[in-house]
């Protein structure tokens, strides 16, 4: 008798797997940059000018050729990357709403209309034409100043007399937060008078990143906290996931801040790990460990894993068979880096998949 007990628990733990495994969809690629084609080397530098929402009506037939292309190596879901933000100590210097450049100006609180009807014929173009499932957008807010940080260096630095406030209240009636609001209201609605009538699923990525463990305790939480509480209260919840973060080490503190316990129905996870790069050396495993410090905090959800390395074989083998098996991931997408240091992009554009798909990715 026991040894049946035994033999079912095994047969219903391998159903279990399979199941998660099951509910896998097909991924693809954060698309945000069509060129300078080529890899192996960063294109930080040089690819600003390619940015597929800003450019889209203008190199229409070839960003329309490269979704054939990944089309044609099984890709069915995208991810677009946005970047915005209004410069409070210069705004000339970010004043890229012409055309040029990657982060869009949105000094005046909305996405440009030439960039979300750009983005918007993307989407219906990418889903009707060559059979995209699904998009996740995502907000790079890139105008946070060193004290929205919580930083010293390597960030904007604060207008004259000018302190990000430390409070909810304070972050909620700061200029820099109604804009960033603003945007993302209108943005949203737009998307979803659009997209609704036609079935387009999309969601939204509410701030890049901002999800990550050192924001922990920053007027950037604060402004996430905020973001957050009204896209709830005004019905936008089952369009976003959140506030992106990193699989490693996750600060569970910090997302029971953000959501207060009205979690997103899916949270977006950003994986990159190969020997040597975490003290986790393999990302299926670094996704266990996320998922338990998550689950033990009582946070679940569905995993869209938002970022991955690009069309890496590694990577796909090891999250199909050592995180898909526990836990629910509804589908990943590579971001166009394979791994040069200080880069963020090395690969333009990201056609390659076949490494993810023959692992059922």
């Amino acid at each position: 008798m026991t040894i049946i007990r035994v033999f079912a628990g095994v047969l219903l733990c391998i159903a279990f797997a399979n199941a998660q495994q099951s509910s896998v969809q097909p991924g693809g690629s954060v698309f945000g940059w069509y060129g300078p084609s080529g890899g192996g080397g960063c294109l930080d530098s040089v690819n600003d000018n390619y940015h597929v929402v800003i450019k889209y009506d203008v190199d229409t037939i070839t960003i329309n050729n490269i979704l054939g292309g990944m089309k044609n190596q099984n890709q069915k879901r995208l991810g677009i990357p946005l970047y915005v933000g209004c410069a409070l100590t210069d705004p000339n210097a970010w004043n890229k709403g012409d055309g040029s450049g990657t982060v869009i100006n949105t000094c005046n609180g909305i996405l440009p209309q030439r960039f979300k009807t750009n983005l918007l014929n993307l989407i219906i173009t990418a889903h009707d034409a060559y059979g995209f499932q699904e998009f996740l957008v995502s907000l790079h807010q890139m105008d946070f100043t060193c004290s929205w940080l919580g930083k010293t260096s390597g960030c904007l630095p604060d207008p004259v007399g000018y302190t990000a406030p430390n409070t909810l209240g304070g972050v909620m009636s700061d200029l820099l937060f109604q804009k960033h609001w603003n945007l993302t209201y209108d943005l949203m609605t737009y998307l979803n008078n659009n997209l609704g009538p036609r079935g387009i699923l999309y969601r939204m990525d509410l701030g890049n990143e901002l999800g990550d463990a050192w924001h922990a305790g920053t007027p950037a939480q604060y402004f996430a906290k905020g973001l957050w509480g009204n896209v709830v209260s005004t019905g936008l919840k089952s369009y976003s996931v959140g506030f992106s973060f990193g699989a490693l080490n996750p600060n569970t503190s910090h997302l029971q801040n953000i959501y207060s316990g009205n979690y997103p129905y899916w949270l977006a996870v950003h994986n990159y790990t190969r020997l040597g790069t975490t003290h986790i050396d393999d990302a299926g495993l670094q996704m266990r460990d996320m998922d338990t410090k998550l689950k033990a905090a009582g946070i679940y959800a569905e995993y869209i894993l938002g970022e991955a390395y690009y069309n890496d074989a590694q990577e796909a083998q090891s999250l199909w068979n050592n995180a898909a098996p526990y836990m629910s991931i509804r589908y990943l997408l590579q971001w166009p880096i394979q791994g040069t240091p200080n880069c963020m992009v090395d690969v333009a554009p990201p056609t390659a998949y076949n490494n993810y798909h023959l692992n059922h990715w």
